[in-house]
């Protein structure tokens, strides 16, 4: 399978709104230090690989027991909106973090594709979805983190966990008419609604 026919996945299963310009571009490599964190566009993919990703001092704390093996990226809101980011691989999904800051040291998580679930019968469980959305006003820079936790199944025994994978992001502006204010008037539609009640 290609990266092109991954990033088809994920347009097809989550939902992703990616031009067919940004599929045929290349993909951003994810950096290993957050100072060099590449940045994506509005709507972009990036690649990774967390066999061999490691932490640096001044890391924040992570949701869903976290590994320490990250990977970053940056991106800028291009206006008020949402941000949808997903990911998908072959036998793991990475935890995938939306941060708010510049500075590592100051980075305050804003979303995440990782949900803790406490249980009274079985304790803590960690759950990962494949996708996570985010609203962001315009120039809103955001952090984007990918970690490997050993919580979930999944990653290549003896390599310190995690494997490759791709992540998508895409940016959506509100229709005009998103808020009451804006409500737009129906006129001239004739109406009508039929119910069956039955016991």
């Amino acid at each position: 399978m290609t990266t092109r026919d991954v990033l088809a996945c994920l347009v097809l299963a989550w939902g992703l709104k990616l031009s067919e310009g940004v599929l045929a571009a290349d993909a951003v490599e994810g950096s290993d230090a957050f100072a060099s964190r590449p940045l994506l566009g509005a709507d972009a993919f990036a690649t990774g690989d967390l066999r061999a990703a490691t932490s640096e001092p001044g890391e924040p704390s992570l949701p869903g027991y976290a590994r320490g093996q990250t990977l970053w990226w940056r991106w800028v809101a291009p206006a008020d909106g949402r941000a949808r980011v997903a990911v998908s691989t072959n036998g793991f999904t990475p935890m995938v973090v939306l941060l708010r800051g510049q500075e590592l040291a100051a980075l305050q998580p804003a979303a995440s594709n990782t949900v803790v679930l406490q249980s009274l019968c079985f304790g803590e469980r960690i759950s990962v979805r494949p996708a996570v959305t985010l609203d962001v006003e315009a120039g809103e820079e955001l952090a984007l983190v990918a970690d490997w936790t050993e919580a979930l199944p999944g990653g290549e025994p003896g390599t310190g966990g995690g494997g490759p994978f791709v992540l998508g992001i895409s940016f959506a502006s509100p229709p005009a008419n998103d808020d009451l204010a804006g409500a737009e008037s129906l006129s001239g539609l004739a109406l009508t609604a039929r119910a069956r009640l039955s016991a």
